[in-house]
């Protein structure tokens, strides 16, 4: 799909102690900066706790329970990363 020239939208869920770091983002961000004939954009979703109930009413463990949601401050931070890189990153809600 890069390479027909097709603008393209990575959704990328951000998740606390999973691919929040430093180093996740850069590669991502490398990785998105690379592709070539394409003008992409990126949008972080922040993980939320919205299939916490789901997983309750279908009685099964939540793999990510007590897991916090990233502050706002952290998730700017990470949009930097990607807007550093002369990417378009915005943040769904």
């Amino acid at each position: 799909m890069a390479g027909s020239g097709a603008d393209v939208l990575f959704r990328m869920p951000i998740i606390p102690g999973i691919n929040d770091g430093p180093a996740d983002l850069e590669a991502v961000a490398g990785f998105v900066q690379r592709l070539q004939g394409t003008n992409p954009h990126v949008e972080l979703m922040p993980y939320h706790r919205l299939g916490e109930g789901k997983y309750r009413s279908l009685d099964r463990p939540y793999p990510l329970s007590g897991l916090a949601p990233l502050t706002a401050e952290d998730v700017a931070g990470a949009q930097k990363v990607f807007e550093g890189r002369g990417l378009e990153c915005t943040i769904s809600s």
